[in-house]
């Protein structure tokens, strides 16, 4: 029996990391923004919510860390949605980014330039919600359309 090679004291000992964040908890992290600015929480109100601190809840949101079921259930709860609305969509992504991802009818290059996530969407869909008579709401509607179309067949002078 040959004797076990000793350690070198000076060596670093090999530890054991957490698996890093993925595409998938980008998403949870994106749902999780998308939701929390709907509501008009700050990252603060959340954090303290479910007793963490907003840089927490911002490494959370930027997928800088890995978020656990029971923390979803806690979010899911706090933001009223069920958790099924972060793991909805998530089998048409690939393990190594959230690409593959459609969130919306526009194609994107990636999440964060899609459209939908933005503040100023998340926004205006939270104002037009606030507007109870469902006609009034038709009518915005249309007339955010028609001023859509207006603008894409009109191009600035200047500009080809």
């Amino acid at each position: 029996m040959s004797p076990k090679p000793k350690k070198d004291p000076m060596s670093k000992p090999v530890r054991k990391t957490k698996e890093s964040a993925g595409s998938r908890d980008k998403v949870f992290g994106l749902r999780l923004r998308q939701r929390r600015t709907f509501l008009g929480f700050s990252q603060q109100t959340l954090g303290d919510a479910v007793g963490m601190t907003f840089q927490q809840i911002q490494k959370y949101e930027h997928g800088t860390n890995k978020i656990s079921a029971a923390r979803l259930i806690d979010f899911s709860k706090v933001l009223n949605v069920s958790i099924n609305y972060f793991y909805a969509g998530l089998g048409d992504i690939g393990e190594k980014t959230p690409k593959g991802l459609v969130v919306s009818d526009n194609s994107q290059a990636t999440l964060d330039e899609d459209p939908i996530l933005k503040k100023e969407s998340t926004q205006l869909l939270k104002y037009y919600y606030q507007i109870k008579d469902e006609g009034l709401r038709k009518s915005v509607q249309k007339l955010v359309r028609q001023m859509a179309e207006q603008s894409t067949k009109e191009t600035p002078k200047g500009k080809k």
